[in-house]
């Protein structure tokens, strides 16, 4: 309930910003070339995609996204985090006219999350065992800040080029901060390349 208290009006206004850009039914690719905002109003059959390293994020409604025999349900109170290429079953599972579903996707370099892991120099990013490269976590505060702030970024376009990729990074940084930011950490290039004997750590 707490959660839901602080994150609440952050909710509403990132629900807000989604209609005023994106009014109608679809996905709509925003000037930011990484983000794209969702807006359904009814639930629909899953469909299969390859998603790309991505944070996908809802203000209203629910998705559900299933890989092999895993789903993973999502909704304002948590997000979806693909790290590497995946062939995904999607499907809106919480949306109608009254209350449509509205939510963003927005792509990563998975190169910017090494970047930041370095300069984060936390050993709780030290990746354990490999998952499949996907996962929900809580939606926190300071990520929803991040995000409403990029979607503002969409009514000064002059800005975006300068801005964007600066709010860009503090919301990986946040997503790192998360209980799931080592598993982010683990499909980085450097630690995949541990992985596969690519390359070697230093000694």
């Amino acid at each position: 309930m707490d959660d839901i208290l602080r994150t609440g009006p952050l909710l509403q206004q990132l629900a807000a910003l989604i209609l005023r850009h994106a009014p109608s039914a679809g996905t709509r690719q925003t000037l930011i070339p990484s983000l794209q905002l969702m807006h359904a109003t009814d639930v629909a059959e899953p469909l299969e995609s390859v998603y790309k390293p991505s944070i996908c994020v809802v203000a209203q409604g629910a998705k559900a996204a299933t890989l092999s025999s895993e789903t993973y349900h999502y909704d304002p109170s948590t997000y979806l985090v693909t790290s590497v290429e995946l062939p995904i079953n999607g499907r809106i599972t919480g949306a109608s006219p009254e209350h449509p579903f509205l939510g963003i996707k927005l792509s990563f370099d998975p190169g910017t999350i090494l970047e930041i892991v370095k300069e984060m120099d936390d050993s709780s990013l030290i990746p354990g065992e490999t998952s499949l490269g996907i996962t929900v976590a809580q939606t926190s505060r300071n990520l929803l800040e991040a995000i409403v702030r990029l979607i503002q970024l969409l009514d000064a376009p002059q800005d975006i080029p300068v801005l964007s990729p600066l709010v860009i990074r503090e919301i990986l940084y946040r997503v790192l901060q998360s209980d799931q930011g080592a598993h982010l950490h683990q499909f980085s290039p450097s630690s995949a390349a541990m992985r596969t004997g690519l390359l070697k750590p230093s000694k």
